[in-house]
């Protein structure tokens, strides 16, 4: 009778519908692979639905290169490019849009103002406000950490503020008061509304702050500044507590937690794929390397992607007009 029950269990886990590889899962906001104007959602599971949030309207040479979500609230801030590509005028823009409301025109709330905005340079945080970095602004404008308030956004010209001069890879904390970031190769961290800047004995690139903001998680590069390592600390005491080495040394187009904060995941630019590590927070322990988010959509990988939510994530309307995820995955 054992025998029979533990069968009939094995033969009802294979009929169960196959989820995104590596255990992590949750609702994300993704650049379309081929409309590269256009947004969508989408839940990372066989039962999950599919919908357009958001497109651009047509501009030359527009294409969006990052995005970032208001975790939990109801932004999507996306960095694009557009310009006259035979000139070699390139014009990168912060833009913001709704999840809940498709069809109204975007906000760019940079307006040409700061030159090249790095791809992984920019982020929002939980309440709204926005932290970017320009590498190579034009004349008058200093490089740096800007930000831009929620509170900014409906203005005609939104006021920016410097926070830090030649810095970059700014990323918040959970808290939405505090950001990291990177300035002469050393991480450092930021509480923005008093300026109190304190540097951390820690070296590295791409800092990213754990969701319970107790770890974090930050890149070591080798001359041609291609990623050889990943590194994870303690913030209460600054610990080196793990470290592994990618599987293959690459350029590192994206660097982040998953919202359950037991996996980092990061995309190579090299073939534009998809791994994780998972972090036993108990062991205090990176696990290795796995290909995640490796199922087409639309008959093509998912690139540019960003989680909605930390934490429990809300059921989607079933009123919305949607398209099954297990339909549109190759």
């Amino acid at each position: 009778m054992k025998n029979l029950i533990t069968l009939f269990c094995l033969f009802v886990i294979c009929l169960l519908p196959v989820t995104v590889r590596a255990d992590v899962s949750g609702e994300i906001v993704f650049v379309h692979p081929v409309k590269q104007r256009e947004l969508w959602i989408t839940h990372l599971n066989a039962g999950g639905t599919t919908h357009q949030v958001y497109e651009h309207e047509p501009e030359p040479n527009f294409r969006i290169l990052d995005v970032a979500t208001q975790k939990n609230g109801k932004y999507i801030a996306f960095l694009a490019r557009s310009g006259d590509e035979a000139s070699g005028i390139h014009l990168h823009n912060i833009y913001l849009c709704s999840k809940y409301r498709s069809g109204e025109k975007a906000l760019n709330i940079t307006q040409n103002r700061f030159g090249e905005i790095d791809e992984r340079g920019f982020d929002i945080s939980k309440n709204g406000d926005i932290v970017f970095a320009s590498k190579r602004p034009p004349a008058g404008v200093m490089s740096g950490i800007y930000l831009i308030t929620r509170t900014e956004f409906q203005e005609t010209a939104p006021r920016v503020t410097l926070l830090v001069k030649n810095a970059y890879d700014p990323v918040w904390f959970p808290d939405g008061e505090r950001i990291a970031f990177v300035e002469d190769h050393h991480i450092y961290i930021l509480t923005v509304a008093t300026g109190e800047k304190i540097p951390l004995n820690i070296k590295g690139y791409l800092p990213a702050v754990s969701p319970n903001g107790q770890y974090i998680a930050l890149t070591k590069k080798i001359l041609a500044l291609a990623v050889d390592q990943i590194d994870v600390h303690s913030l209460s005491t600054q610990k080196l507590l793990s470290t592994r080495n990618p599987t293959h040394n690459s350029f590192f187009m994206d660097f982040k937690w998953a919202p359950d904060g037991d996996h980092l995941v990061f995309t190579t630019l090299t073939g534009r794929k998809h791994h994780v590590m998972s972090f036993n927070q108990q062991l205090q322990h990176l696990g290795k390397q796995k290909d995640f988010l490796d199922q087409g959509i639309f008959g093509h990988h998912i690139v540019i992607y960003d989680w909605t939510h930390i934490g429990a994530y809300p059921v989607e309307p079933t009123s919305r007009l949607t398209t099954l995820w297990s339909k549109l995955k190759m």
